[in-house]
Formats: structure tokens, C-alpha cells, sequence
């Protein structure tokens, strides 16, 4: 598809428009075929969203928006009346730009009996006096739709067309309200293709402690059974700061890298992004449930993102010894402060830059945080998400089944176990696809474990038809193939 890419997956913006109220939607059918009633009403909907929301998906940007729109409105509704109410008092009822000359209009064309069927035994004066009152009481009413007022009938095309969109985003974000809370980040993530196809992050805690001569640590993570993939993390002496010790990348760093990914994707056209600090206390405080975070999570957030400013993972080949990938997710990231809120200042790493630049972010239809409780759990979500849409890509070009046989080593190249206890490793494999995945009923239908710790093979449960329309939507295609996702 040639659609541009928006952070606003069907599945959501279906929510959304369905959550419109019907006078709305039936105010736009009575007018379709007319100036700006052109689009269908589902595409004339989600292109004021998209228009509004300009790509922002952060709840806390999306509840600014809101505040403001709010806010609008009220100022727009009492300029309305105030301007109505002068126009009534000095422009003679029969002149044009009278809001009210529709009604003299009327008196002069209909006959006695008609004018009665509408308007009873009132005079004009009469009926534009409660006319006005009415105006009065719809600007007073914060609830009131602009297609509902009053003197509608004077406004131009593109007035009546601006009262539409009005009601339409404010209809949309109350329903964002309502249903999620207007957190709507997790619809889609948004990830490069490094992240998860790596063991970078570690399902246990894996402490570090350092060395008592200072210097860089150096550790090495197996990316295979056989040894012949592994991935050389170096951590400097300052990501310690004063601590002499700290745990490795996690599912908190990598929800971190994840936010800050779509962020960026999102929203930049460079190589930097600047995020609310209190945005990523969030991400890692209480599985990003806390509405306000204590300033140990700040405090935390920070740490964190510099601890992966001074990380460099490089990949290496163990049968030529030759490293074949050099990984740095940030350059920098440094605190600053503006107008008494404190903001990360984050410089991305050639990875991620190259991507964004390079339009080869990764969209995945939502990722299942809630209904996953293990770490392991966690950083397995996005590499089994991928794989199932492989595998649903063989499925529609007639593979009989949609199933995927992982070896042991294909676990060892998606998370950094801490151990290289086989048996241990598989034990927690095996917990995981079951506990987390296949008892919760995401992502997998049934897993098969052999007897000697060498296969699992997963049973997917196949795409939903809103999963579907997400991936056509980011351009991947009416066929999900394997070599694109």
C-alpha cells in the first residue's frame, strides 16, 4: 500500500468512529455528496482523528489535545452566540447577514396555514426572540453538538463542515476516554528489526558488579547451542554512576527503547527526540499503570537511559571470529528542564536512527503487555508476534497449518537466559509459552515440547481480521509474506 503510515492501527480507529454519536453520522449522511461531504463517513472521521492527533499516541499528549479542543469549543460556542445576538440587534431581519432571515423569508412565502403549521400564531420578532434565548442555552450546554445550533442555517459550506468536525473529535476523544483512558500507545508498537531479533535483554536479573580495577565489563551471551552465534555486551565503567552494581537490559529497558522508538518514529525527522520525563516513569512503573509516579521511577528512568547510552553489544561470528554488527541503541541521553518539567534529551543510536530515517520501522499489530506476567514473557512478545505472522504468511499460501518449530537455539537468539544451564533454560521456555501465552489464549493454540529439550512446536492461533487490516494498513501487503514483516 502507498498509504501513509500513521500510529493509528483499524482496530482502534473502528472503536473510535463506532463510539460517534448516530445524530452525527446521520447529520453527514443527510448532507453526503455535498461540499466537504464528500469521503465516507468512516474515512471523513478518522481524517479529522488523524488531522487533530497529528501522529501523537502518548496518552498525556492525547489528553493536552483533548483539554484544548475542550477548551475551544467552549470559547467557539460563546463567540457564536455573542456575534449572533449583535447581528440580530443591528441587522434588519430581511437583510442578508441577519442569522435570522431564513424565518422573515419564510413569512413572506408560506401561506397563513403553513406559516401556522410551523410556527403557530408568533411573529417573526417573537420566534427570533426564542431563537436567541436558545442560542443562549446551547452555548451555555457544554454537551451540546455544534450541528445542533440554532441558527445553522446561516452558516457558509465550510462553517457547517467545521461544526461537523467539532462534534466528530470531540465524540472520538470521550470514547478514547471512556474505553482506554486515552492510552492508546499500545494499539501498535512500533520496533526495529535489532531489538527483537537479538538476546539483548535478559528474562532474570543478571547483576553486574565492577571489576574492583574499574575498567569496561565484557560478558558474553550465547546466541546458539552450538556456540557459534554469541552477542559481546561491553558496559562501561560510568554506566555504574556511584552503585557498584546493576542489572543488565531487561523488560524495563526494553519497554524504555520500545516507547522511545515509537516516539520517534512518530513523531521526528532527525536523530534526537525530547520526551517528558515523567512520560518514561511511567513505562516502568508499575508495568506504566501508575497515573503519577513516585521520583524513584524518575530517578530510575533517567539511570536506565543513560546506563544504555554507554552499552555496546556487538555480534559475533564464532566460526570466522569476524563481528559481523556493532550495537549502540542511544548515543546520549541527558536531562534537561523547561518551564519547571524535566525532559529527556535523547540522541538515538545509528540502529534506530537508520530506521526511522530509512522508513524501516517494524509495526506490529498491539503487543499484549497485561495478559503476560513473566519477564521472560515480556521480551518473548514481540519475536513470537513476528513469528505467528510468518507463519500466518505460509498459512494464506497454503502451508495446511499455521505452525512454527522453534529449536532451543532459536530461544537463545530472542532472550539472554543469565545462564547457560540447558535444562534450567528450557524449563523456563516451556513455562512461559504455557503460562503466559497459551493458558492466557495469545498468540498460541496449542505447544508440543519433545523429550530431549531440542523442539517446541507452537500452534498458532491465526490473525483476527482487525490484526489483518493493522498490517495492510502499515503497508505490508493483502499477503503477509515473511520476507516484508
Amino acid at each position: 500500500m502507498s498509504r501513509k503510515i500513521v500510529p493509528y492501527p483499524v482496530a482502534l480507529l473502528s472503536v473510535l468512529v463506532e463510539g460517534i454519536d448516530e445524530r452525527i453520522e446521520q447529520f453527514y449522511e443527510d448532507r453526503k455528496g455535498q461540499k466537504y461531504f464528500t469521503e465516507s463517513f468512516y474515512d471523513a472521521a478518522v481524517g479529522v482523528w488523524v488531522d487533530t492527533l497529528q501522529g501523537r499516541v502518548d496518552g498525556a499528549d492525547i489528553r493536552r489535545i483533548m483539554t484544548s479542543t475542550m477548551k475551544q469549543a467552549r470559547r467557539k460556542k460563546q463567540r457564536w452566540f455573542e456575534s449572533l445576538k449583535l447581528n440580530v440587534e443591528q441587522i434588519p431581519i430581511g437583510e442578508k447577514g441577519h442569522p435570522f432571515s431564513y424565518i422573515a423569508e419564510s413569512r413572506r412565502m408560506l401561506t397563513a396555514r403553513q406559516w401556522d403549521q410551523l410556527y403557530g400564531k408568533n411573529s417573526v420578532n417573537a420566534i427570533v426572540k426564542q431563537k436567541v434565548h436558545e442560542v443562549e442555552e446551547w452555548a451555555k450546554n457544554p454537551d451540546s453538538l455544534f450541528i445542533d445550533y440554532p441558527a445553522l442555517p446561516s452558516l457558509t459550506p465550510k462553517k457547517v463542515s467545521g461544526a461537523f468536525e467539532t462534534d466528530v473529535i470531540l465524540s472520538m476523544f470521550r470514547t478514547a476516554k471512556e474505553k482506554y483512558d486515552l492510552k492508546i500507545e499500545e494499539f501498535t508498537q512500533a520496533y526495529i528489526d535489532e531489538m527483537g531479533e537479538g538476546a539483548y535483554f535478559s528474562g532474570t536479573r543478571r547483576t553486574y558488579e565492577i571489576p574492583e580495577n574499574g575498567g569496561p565489563i565484557t560478558d558474553e551471551i550465547p546466541m546458539s547451542e552450538d556456540g557459534s552465534k554469541k552477542l559481546m555486551v561491553t558496559i562501561s565503567e560510568e554506566a555504574f554512576g556511584d552503585k557498584n552494581a546493576m542489572t543488565m537490559f531487561d523488560v524495563k529497558d526494553l519497554s524504555l527503547l520500545m516507547y522511545i522508538t515509537r516516539r520517534a518514529a512518530n513523531t521526528m525527522e532527525s536523530t534526537s527526540v525530547s520526551i517528558p520525563l515523567s512520560e518514561l516513569a511511567r513505562v516502568i512503573s508499575n508495568s506504566g499503570k501508575a497515573t503519577n509516579p513516585s521520583q524513584r521511577y524518575y530517578t530510575e528512568a533517567e539511570q536506565r537511559l543513560f546506563r544504555v547510552t554507554e552499552t555496546t553489544f556487538k555480534k559475533i561470528d564464532d566460526k570466522t571470529g569476524r563481528q559481523t554488527a556493532a550495537i549502540n541503541f542511544l548515543g546520549s541521553a541527558i536531562r534537561k528542564e523547561h518551564g519547571g518539567v524535566a525532559y529527556m534529551d535523547i540522541t538515538l543510536g545509528p540502529v534506530i536512527s537508520d530506521a526511522i530515517l530509512n522508513d524501516k520501522i517494524r509495526r506490529t499489530p498491539a503487543i499484549d503487555y497485561e495478559r503476560v506476567t513473566s519477564r521472560t514473557g515480556k521480551i518473548m512478545l514481540m519475536a513470537l508476534q513476528r513469528e505467528r505472522i510468518k507463519a500466518f504468511g505460509r498459512y494464506l499460501r497454503g502451508a495446511g497449518q499455521c505452525v512454527t518449530i522453534f529449536t532451543y537455539s532459536d530461544f537463545l537468539s530472542m532472550v539472554n537466559f543469565g545462564t547457560k544451564v540447558k535444562h534450567r533454560n528450557w524449563k523456563l521456555i516451556k513455562e512461559t509459552l504455557i503460562n503466559d501465552f497459551k493458558e492466557n489464549n495469545l498468540y498460541i493454540e496449542d505447544v508440543v515440547f519433545d523429550n530431549v529439550m531440542t523442539t517446541a512446536t507452537v500452534y498458532w492461533l491465526l490473525l483476527s481480521e482487525h490484526e489483518q487490516q493493522d498490517l495492510a494498513y502499515y503497508g505490508y501487503g493483502e499477503v503477509i509474506d515473511e520476507q516484508t514483516v
